[in-house]
């Protein structure tokens, strides 16, 4: 998976996330890019990662049990919604 935009809260950054098994057949230095290292941009990227676990992954299980709620609502009204049987 690749990561870019949001990671750095607008600071150019990327990041690719995989199992430890897959990374650790790639050799040092063999996945560079532009913006590799570039310390600002590092440090932006820790600082959002640290916003994520504190405030953000607590707030998005908050407002997704809303939107379930209002989403079961909104079922128990409307024939139209509901859960579909295919699975992505």
């Amino acid at each position: 998976m690749t990561l870019a935009k949001g990671l750095g809260s607008g600071m150019p950054i990327g990041m690719m996330v995989a199992k430890r098994t897959i990374m650790q057949k790639w050799s040092r230095g063999a996945h560079g890019n532009t913006f590799g290292g570039n310390p600002l941009c590092c440090a932006a990227a820790l600082a959002t990662l640290d916003l994520v676990e504190r405030e953000y992954c607590a707030n998005a299980a908050k407002v997704g049990n809303y939107f379930m709620r209002r989403l079961q609502g909104l079922a128990g009204t409307y024939g139209v919604v509901g859960e579909s049987a295919a699975r992505v």
